[in-house]
C-alpha cells in the first residue's frame, strides 16, 4: 500500500485536485494552490497513505468551513483587509510544521513523528474551525487577556462556539488518525501502540493550548494597526482603503502568519507529550 511510485502519485494527484479546488473556491492564490500541491506530495512520498489521508481529509474540512455561510462573514473578513485566497506564506504557516516533520521523520530514523504531525495538524484545523464557525456566533467574542467584548475577527478573540469548534476539530483529526492507523495494524495484525490509542484526547489537549497560544499571542505581540481615514482596526499595515495604518500594539515581524506558524509548533509538542504521558499511566 506504501509503494513509493503509488504515493507519489496519489500525492501528485490529490495535491493537485486540493489546488484546484482551492483555487475554484477563491480560497487559494495561485502560490497558495502551489504550495498545498507541494506539501501534499511531499507528505505522501515520505510517510505514506495514512498521513496523506489526514492532510487531505484536514485541507477538505478547513475548506468546507470556510466557504460555510461565506457571505454572512465576509463583512468581518473585509473590516481587517482578509483576503480569502490565501498565499504561500499563509498556506506554509500552517501546514509548514507537518511538512517539517514528515521530512524529519525519513531524516532521523528510529523516532516517531505522527503524533507531532497529527498535533501540528490538529492546531491548525481548530483555529481555523474556531476562526471560521466562532464568527457564527451572534454574540460579540471577548478578549481572551482582558475579556473585553470586541468585534468578530479581531486577533485574540474567542468565543464558546470558537472554543467547541475548536475542541471538536482536535479531536477529530486525532480520531481519525486513529481509526486510519486501526485498520493498517489489522492489515499487518499488528497491535497499535498505545501513543496511538490515546491520541484523540492528546490531540484535543494540544490543538486546543496550540490555538489558544494563538489568541494570546494574537491578542499581544502580534502587530495591530488602526486606520484613522476608515477608523477600521486591521492586520496589515496597508488597509483596504489604500492608505498607511498606524500601528497600535505588537511587534512589526509578529505577523499573523508567525502567529500561526508559532502554534503549530506548540500544539504538535503538547500533543507528544500528553501522548506520552496517557501512554505511561496507569489507566488501561
Amino acid at each position: 500500500m506504501n509503494d513509493p511510485a503509488l504515493m507519489i502519485g496519489l500525492g501528485v494527484l490529490l495535491g493537485a485536485l486540493l489546488a484546484w479546488l482551492g483555487g475554484r473556491a477563491l480560497l487559494l492564490a495561485s502560490s497558495g494552490q502551489a504550495a498545498i500541491w507541494a506539501i501534499v506530495a511531499i507528505v505522501f512520498l515520505t510517510q505514506g497513505w495514512i498521513w496523506g489521508a489526514v492532510l487531505v481529509l484536514w485541507a477538505v474540512a478547513a475548506g468546507a468551513v470556510t466557504v460555510f455561510r461565506r457571505s454572512y462573514k465576509e463583512h468581518f473578513k473585509d473590516r481587517l483587509g482578509d483576503d480569502a485566497a490565501q498565499n504561500w506564506i499563509e498556506v506554509l504557516a500552517r501546514l509548514g510544521w507537518p511538512a517539517v516533520l514528515a521530512i524529519l521523520s525519513v531524516a532521523v530514523a528510529g523516532m516517531d513523528y505522527i503524533v507531532p504531525f497529527v498535533g501540528a495538524l490538529a492546531t491548525a484545523g481548530a483555529d481555523v474551525w474556531a476562526t471560521e464557525l466562532g464568527m457564527l456566533q451572534q454574540e460579540d467574542p471577548r478578549l481572551i487577556t482582558t475579556r473585553r467584548r470586541v468585534a468578530h475577527g479581531t486577533p485574540g478573540a474567542v468565543s464558546m462556539v470558537g472554543i467547541t469548534a475548536a475542541l471538536g476539530a482536535a479531536w477529530l483529526f486525532g480520531f481519525i488518525t486513529l481509526l486510519l492507523s486501526s485498520i493498517r495494524m489489522w492489515q499487518l495484525d499488528e497491535s497499535i501502540h498505545d501513543r496511538l490509542v490515546w491520541l484523540p484526547l492528546a490531540a484535543l489537549v494540544g490543538g486546543l493550548i496550540g490555538t489558544l497560544t494563538d489568541s494570546l499571542l494574537g491578542a499581544t505581540a502580534q502587530a495591530y494597526y488602526h486606520c484613522e481615514v476608515c477608523d477600521r482596526y486591521t492586520e496589515e499595515p496597508m488597509h483596504t482603503c489604500g492608505r498607511e495604518a498606524n500601528q497600535v500594539r505588537g511587534w512589526p515581524w509578529m505577523t499573523n502568519e508567525v502567529v500561526d506558524f508559532i502554534s503549530t509548533v506548540v500544539g504538535a509538542s503538547v500533543t507528544a507529550g500528553a501522548a506520552i504521558l496517557l501512554a505511561q499511566s496507569p489507566w488501561p
